[in-house]
């Protein structure tokens, strides 16, 4: 019998999600990519 090898952590499926808001209430939410975030992912959406 072969056991199934589980991967654990977060999922390349899970998208990353920046989520920005200014002091005037307006609010910004762009994709950053998929799986776990990376700092260039945010900075890259900072633009």
């Amino acid at each position: 019998m072969v056991k199934k090898i589980r991967k654990r952590g977060i999922s390349i499926q899970k998208i990353i999600v920046v989520v920005a808001q200014d002091r005037d209430g307006k609010m910004i939410a762009r994709k950053a990519g998929t799986g776990r975030v990376k700092e260039e992912e945010i900075h890259k959406e900072d633009g």
